[in-house]
């Protein structure tokens, strides 16, 4: 059996393989260690893989998590991925897509998070900086990111701009929030429009707390990229997700079974 660990800045989500289906769960990310986290949930699997909110290459985390106060203990030789690519391995499966598919996943919550699916394969980039679409130079001189620089499309295109005007999740649809609501509207539909330039993927999914929160703002999404786009190309199917907030858990699961045959 596999499992896959996606750890959150502040909630880990787990999905585990049973004998009769996958078994989830999440819990605060408050444990010490991996190895500490299986004890307490007796995750005797075969093989664990682990996602992070930070650049991954080849099974190593290249730099800090700038979300990520603290990173629970990891054994070496644990299968790691970017939690963004985790996310859009898992909605890659869940579709049964094919090598002659490709999907561009953008995780949209507390950041925004990118991974790109192609030919099969995860796309880490020669450093693992690949996809990382919430560090667009979206405003110059604009609000301040915790990866030290400035006006980054994160601060714009997630629950981060919300918290800027006192706005949750829950508060999204309010009639008081309307204007709040088109311009994040406004600046993912940006964000994806740039994603559709330099990726040209067969598909685009979109998840992540807020992004599915979004899903009523779906058709106004589309609705703005269109003007932007290329006339002559069409644009790419735009879905929310299917696995919601376990996506990448549930992609973890994939690369854990794919890793132990390597």
């Amino acid at each position: 059996m596999f499992a896959g660990v996606d750890i959150g800045a502040t909630t880990t989500k787990i999905a585990v393989e049973t004998g009769s289906g996958l078994r989830y769960c999440k819990v605060s990310t408050d444990y010490a260690s991996l190895s500490v986290l299986c004890k307490q949930h007796t995750l005797g699997v075969e093989k664990i893989a682990c996602a992070v909110p930070a650049p991954v290459a080849r099974n190593t985390i290249q730099s800090a998590a700038p979300n990520l106060t603290t990173l629970p203990a990891i054994p070496p030789g644990v299968p790691l991925l970017n939690d963004g690519n985790a996310a859009a391995l898992g909605e890659f499966h869940e579709r049964c897509l094919d090598r002659n598919h490709s999907l561009f996943m953008l995780s949209v919550g507390t950041g925004l998070g990118g991974g790109y699916i192609y030919n099969g394969q995860v796309m880490e980039g020669a450093s693992g900086f690949f996809a990382e679409i919430g560090h667009f130079s979206f405003a110059p001189d604009g609000f301040a990111c915790g990866c030290g620089a400035r006006g980054c499309s994160e601060q714009y295109a997630s629950s981060r701009f919300l918290c800027c005007y006192g706005v949750g999740e829950e508060g999204l649809y309010a009639s008081a929030h309307s204007q709040v609501r088109k311009e994040i509207v406004s600046h993912l539909a940006r964000v994806i429009n740039s994603v559709i330039n330099l990726y040209d993927p067969h598909l685009i999914v979109i998840g992540g707390g807020l992004g599915l929160a979004m899903e009523r703002c779906l058709s106004d999404i589309v609705s703005q990229i269109k003007p932007m786009a290329f006339h002559h190309r069409p644009l790419p199917p735009i879905e929310i997700s299917r696995l919601g907030e376990y996506a990448a858990a549930h992609g973890l699961i994939h690369y854990a079974r794919q890793q132990s045959i390597l």
